[in-house]
């Protein structure tokens, strides 16, 4: 037989983390397809469904009716998608998003910009090196010549 939700939230306040655990499982992929509808990114969705639950978790003691588990969990989640929404509306938006495909596509890949840092880098201290070698004087004159060309 299965536990109610009233029985399971009743359990979860006396401490049994089994009974959170069964809401949980039983309210995963409603919680999650909820989400993703208002994402369309599994990430975020995934990102949005821990954190419903979590919330849940952390304020069950605050749920007035604990028949009422799945109607409370629902406007917790729908809150939680509504304030991603408007976050990503505010200008803020993962890299991953849908839709940014090409933006990913036109960044350097990771190895190639440290490469380019490193010979950087490399040239630096080539230059810096070759300057020490130098009379102060002749370095002073190498050194606005180098400031000059750039």
């Amino acid at each position: 037989m299965q536990a109610s939700d009233q029985s399971l939230v009743e359990a979860t306040l006396k401490g049994k983390q089994h009974a959170f655990d069964r809401l949980v499982q039983k309210y995963q992929s409603v919680v999650y397809g909820l989400a993703y509808h208002w994402t369309r990114n599994t990430a975020d969705a995934q990102d949005l469904t821990q954190d419903a639950f979590f919330t849940a978790y952390e304020k069950l003691d605050q749920l007035e009716n604990p028949a009422r588990f799945a109607g409370w969990l629902r406007r917790i989640t729908v809150n939680l998608c509504r304030q991603w929404h408007r976050a990503r509306h505010d200008g803020i938006e993962s890299i991953d998003a849908p839709g940014n495909e090409r933006l990913l596509d036109e960044l350097p890949h990771p190895t190639e910009a440290a490469h380019a840092t490193l010979e950087a880098k490399e040239m630096q201290q080539t230059v810096a090196e070759i300057l020490e070698l130098l009379s102060p004087k002749i370095r002073l004159a190498s050194c606005e010549k180098l400031v000059s060309a750039v």
